[in-house]
């Protein structure tokens, strides 16, 4: 049996991270929602790849290895 120690954050501390996770999965959301309406509104095709700029057609080698 482990004898695992442990320091707790102060509650300062947790309750900040919480907010800055809860901010972060909410522009997550936010990101995802933008590119699914893009996405759909530019009828891009299934399979391509948001690249940071735009979609990109999948390469060959990854067509094989989803087939």
């Amino acid at each position: 049996m482990s004898n695992a120690q442990r320091i707790n954050a102060p509650e300062r501390i947790t309750d900040a991270m919480r907010r800055i996770q809860e901010a972060a999965d909410r522009l997550q959301l936010e990101a995802q929602a933008l590119q699914f309406g893009a996405r759909a509104a530019l009828d891009v095709p299934d399979g391509w790849q948001w690249d940071g700029s735009g979609w990109a057609e999948p390469s060959a080698e990854e067509v094989e290895v989803a087939s």
